[in-house]
């Protein structure tokens, strides 16, 4: 059992907390819009992160960024490009290959291209290439538009649970909402710095046993499980929550 800090303390634009950044392939920032905030983030995230993965389709958004936005009069060059390359518009292959990008193609379709960037993602930990004080890898997603899709990046975070060092987290950052799991133990939450108010906890597969302190309604050794009780938000009511499982939950 596991005693574990979460923070998303890269929501705050006061800190600059190096992270891993990966680009999915989802509309994770509009080309076209950059005074949005959801450009503001990514451009924050990308200066603060010290490894950069674009996966398959996520490569043609960064291009589209690149060719649309100023980004201060620099192109944006990620450290890696991988996936089956089923989506992604292969003429940037050849591009972002003499700009000294590092691009694996990933074919094996056991997996989605998002757990075989991971998979690389850990192996980069493993080599020293990513210090191990860097603990926050940060996935960009869009709206979640296809429920399958959906499935599959939670399936990704539990992959990823077993890929990576215990010290990393995983969260997949949406347009107006952060996933990650929650390991076996307890976790304290702190409430995000961006104004949320509100988080749910869910058990996936296995039911978990459950207890919470610092929510306005707490748990006390609840069963959490899709079958009977679900209660999918749960408000803070003071910075701090804590949150004690006896299985892997999101």
């Amino acid at each position: 059992m596991s005693t574990e800090l979460v923070t998303f303390k890269f929501l705050d634009s006061s800190l600059d907390d190096n992270v891993v950044l990966v680009l999915l392939n989802q509309t994770w920032v509009s080309p076209e819009d950059g005074d949005s905030a959801c450009y503001s983030r990514f451009k924050r995230l990308w200066d603060n992160a010290v490894f950069k993965a674009a996966v398959d389709g996520g490569t043609n958004i960064l291009h589209a960024v690149n060719k649309n936005l100023a980004n201060g009069g620099k192109t944006l060059i990620p450290d890696l490009i991988s996936g089956d390359f089923d989506s992604i518009d292969v003429s940037l292959l050849d591009f972002y290959q003499s700009q000294g990008v590092e691009v694996v193609r990933t074919p094996d379709q056991n997996f989605t291209d998002f757990t075989k960037c991971i998979r690389i993602i850990a192996e980069k930990y493993d080599s020293g290439q990513i210090p191990a004080s860097v603990t926050d890898i940060v996935c960009l997603l869009g709206q979640a538009e296809r429920f399958d899709h959906t499935m599959a990046n939670i399936n990704t975070l539990y992959e990823a649970n077993s890929l990576l060092p215990s010290s990393v987290r995983v969260t997949l950052l949406l347009k107006d909402s952060s996933v990650c799991l929650l390991r076996p133990g307890l976790t304290t939450i702190q409430k995000p710095c961006n104004g949320a108010t509100r988080c749910g906890l869910f058990a996936v597969g296995n039911p978990a046993d459950v207890s919470t302190n610092g929510f306005k309604v707490d748990l006390r050794s609840a069963s959490l499980n899709f079958h009977s009780l679900m209660r999918n938000w749960f408000e803070f009511d003071q910075e701090m929550a804590t949150v004690s499982t006896d299985t892997i939950q999101h």
